[in-house]
């Protein structure tokens, strides 16, 4: 499912609603999931799951039969772990 397709299933569920309207809310949730975790907090979304960012460290790597090697910078990684809820209804096909 892509955006459009979220905004255009909530438009059609919610018909007082300009689609307008639902695409600005669509837009600043996802803009304020993307600070928080900017931020390095935790975003929760009950009966979904957890993003979280987690950090690595920097590292030197070398490449086999290569005489260089070369670091990597330290970067931020995102995690997503499933609710069991959603897990359950992956697997059970309940809604």
């Amino acid at each position: 499912m892509r955006k459009s397709d979220l905004v255009d299933l909530l438009a059609r569920e919610y018909p007082n609603l300009e689609k307008e309207a639902v695409r600005m809310v669509v837009d600043r949730t996802f803009e304020e999931l993307v600070g928080s975790l900017k931020k390095g907090k935790r975003v929760e979304i009950r009966g979904f799951g957890i993003f979280q960012v987690k950090s690595r460290d920097s590292r030197s790597v070398k490449i086999p039969n290569r005489p260089v090697a070369f670091k990597i910078p330290p970067r931020r990684m995102l995690t997503f772990k499933a609710s069991s809820l959603l897990l359950k209804r992956l697997n059970h096909g309940s809604r």
